[in-house]
């Protein structure tokens, strides 16, 4: 039976997704060190590695009471970008293993990955231009180095916008 991934009230495809928050090498990792984070899923599609981490809500760029928030999350969601991107590193080169069944096939089939980090921000009535804004921030404060070194990019979108691009299911099958 088809089963979705349901993070933060949304509903994701979960074709060719490695479930990194919830694997056993996370699990494994974690133990006693409460500063390793990840993202929740991480998928391949159309030949690139996408790291989702889904929020609700974001706080506000524009409301000079929220900077401090709006800091704090910025850097644990980048935090959590790195060290799930470490982790695969870490399956690739061999230094982990993760079960057989965990992580799709796909995730080994690709011969020149081009990594992707996608934010699902969900907005019920959030528009292009937030995400945008918020996008621009994110990408001013990761590393331009890591950004060249792994041909990250940073996608920050609403709702409407995931359904677009087929991470988010407006039903499911």
């Amino acid at each position: 039976m088809y089963e979705p991934i349901i993070e933060s009230g949304m509903r994701f495809d979960n074709a060719d997704a490695w479930r990194i928050e919830k694997s056993a090498l996370y699990t494994s990792l974690q133990k006693g060190n409460d500063g390793l984070k990840v993202v929740e899923f991480i998928r391949v599609k159309d030949g690139n590695y996408i790291f989702v981490e889904a929020k609700s809500s974001f706080p506000n760029l524009h409301n000079p009471d929220s900077k401090e928030n709006v800091e704090k999350n910025i850097n644990i969601i980048l935090n959590k970008f790195v060290h799930s991107l470490s982790m695969l590193s870490s399956v690739h080169l061999r230094v982990n293993d993760v079960p057989e069944t965990e992580m799709p096939d796909a995730f080994y089939q690709l011969s020149k990955p081009s990594i992707h980090f996608v934010l699902v921000l969900h907005f019920p009535e959030g528009t292009e231009s937030i995400c945008e804004e918020i996008r621009t921030v994110f990408t001013t404060k990761l590393s331009k180095e890591l950004m060249r070194i792994w041909r990250a990019k940073v996608w920050v979108m609403n709702e409407h916008q995931a359904q677009k691009m087929g991470l988010v299911l407006t039903h499911l099958i």
